[in-house]
C-alpha cells in the first residue's frame, strides 16, 4: 500500500491504518529505536506512541511521503524516552552521537531556521554534494542512529576512518549553516 493509501485510512478513520503503517514501516521503526533505546519493551512502547501521535496528528495533517514524518516522531519519542531512561546514566553510543550533533546546536535561531526550511536546506546540499558512502555514513549515524561498529560493518572502512569523514562533513554542515546567518 502505498503512503497516499495510508494516509486516506487516517483521514477515513480507519482501524486498519496503523496496521498499515506497522505493514509498511513497523520494522524500520524499531531498527531505528531499538538503536537509540537498546531494549525491547522501550522501543515497542515508543513505537506504539508513534502510532498513537500519527493517529492524533493526521488529519489534519497530511505527510507525503510518510516516513520522514513518522520517522521525526518516532526519534522524538525515542530520545525522550531515552533523556527518562537515562537522566544520571549515560550509555557510550548515544553520548557520543549527543556531543556529536551538539557540536552542532544552534542557538535561539533554531525555531525560525527549521520553519524556514534553511538547516533541511543545508543538509541537503550537503547530502547532495557528498559521495555516496559518506552520504550513507552521515545519514545512518544521524537518522538511524548506527553506532561505529554497525558503520564499519557496512562501508568496510575503519572506525577512525568513519569518525574523520563524519566530522569533516559536520565541519562542512557548520560552515554552510553560518553562511546563512545560523548561528552554531
Amino acid at each position: 500500500m502505498d503512503d497516499m493509501e495510508i494516509i486516506k485510512l487516517f483521514f477515513a478513520r480507519s482501524d486498519s491504518a496503523v496496521g498499515e503503517l506497522d505493514g509498511k514501516y513497523g520494522r524500520l521503526c524499531r531498527h531505528i529505536a531499538g538503536n537509540i533505546l537498546h531494549s525491547s519493551e522501550d522501543t515497542e512502547e515508543c513505537v506504539s506512541d508513534t502510532y498513537l501521535t500519527a493517529w492524533n496528528t493526521i488529519p489534519p495533517k497530511e505527510p507525503l511521503p510518510l516516513f520522514p514524518y513518522i520517522g521525526a516522531v518516532l526519534r522524538n519519542h525515542a530520545f525522550n524516552r531515552y533523556s527518562y531512561n537515562h537522566a544520571a546514566k549515560r550509555s557510550c553510543s548515544c553520548r557520543e552521537i549527543e556531543s556529536e550533533i551538539e557540536s552542532l546546536s544552534c542557538g535561539d535561531d533554531i525555531g525560525d531556521s527549521i520553519d524556514s526550511g534553511i538547516i533541511t536546506e543545508c543538509i541537503n546540499r550537503l547530502l547532495r554534494a557528498a559521495d555516496e558512502v559518506n552520504r550513507m555514513l552521515f545519514v545512518r549515524r544521524y537518522w538511524y542512529c548506527d553506532g561505529l561498529s554497525e558503520l564499519s560493518r557496512r562501508s568496510g572502512l575503519s572506525e577512525n576512518v568513519i569518525k574523520s569523514r563524519l566530522k569533516r562533513m559536520r565541519e562542512k554542515l557548520r560552515a554552510d549553516l553560518e553562511k546563512e546567518g545560523i548561528t552554531v
